[in-house]
C-alpha cells in the first residue's frame, strides 16, 4: 500500500486503511497498539499464527416469497411484451390484403398523365397550396 501511495499520504492514514482491511478480531487487537506500521504488521502475523482467526462470510438467501414475486413479475412482463409485439404486428399489416392487380389495370396513358399534387389529393377543394405539376381543376394563383 505504501508503494502504491508513493509517499503521498500520511503514516496515520496508511495505518487506518491497512487496519480496515484486516479481520474484525485482528482490528480489535491491533487498535490498542500504538506501534509503527511495520511493527504492527509483525504483531498481526504473530497473532494470526497463534490464534488461527478465520473469517467466514455468510451469504443469506432472499426469502422465498420475494423470489416467487420476482418470478411472477417476470412472467407478467413477458406476457406484456408478447401482447405489445402482437399489437405492433397487427398495426403494421393491414387486415385486408392489398390487391396487386390494381396497379396493373391502369392504362399506359394513365400512368404518364400528371395527377393532382399531394395537397389536392389529400385535401381536395380545401387545399390552400399546390405543387406543380397539378391537374386539379381549381388551381389558380390563390392556391399557392
Amino acid at each position: 500500500m505504501k508503494s502504491l501511495a508513493g509517499g503521498k499520504i500520511s503514516a496515520e492514514l496508511l495505518r487506518t486503511l491497512w487496519l480496515q482491511r484486516l479481520l474484525t478480531q485482528m482490528q480489535q487487537i491491533l487498535s490498542a497498539c500504538k506501534d509503527e506500521l511495520p511493527d504492527l504488521a509483525s504483531i498481526a502475523d504473530k497473532v494470526h499464527e497463534v490464534s488461527g482467526f478465520s473469517e467466514a462470510n455468510a451469504v443469506s438467501l432472499p426469502p422465498l416469497e420475494s423470489v416467487t414475486e420476482l418470478r411472477n413479475e417476470i412472467q407478467q412482463l413477458r406476457e406484456e411484451v408478447q401482447r405489445l409485439s402482437l399489437s405492433r404486428r397487427e398495426m403494421s399489416y393491414p387486415k385486408k390484403p392489398r390487391s396487386r392487380s390494381a396497379s396493373r389495370t391502369r392504362t399506359p396513358v394513365e400512368r404518364h398523365k400528371p395527377r393532382n399534387c399531394w395537397y389536392h389529393w389529400r385535401f381536395g377543394d380545401r387545399a390552400s397550396k399546390y405543387v406543380a405539376p397539378c391537374n386539379f381543376s381549381g388551381n389558380s394563383s390563390n392556391h399557392r
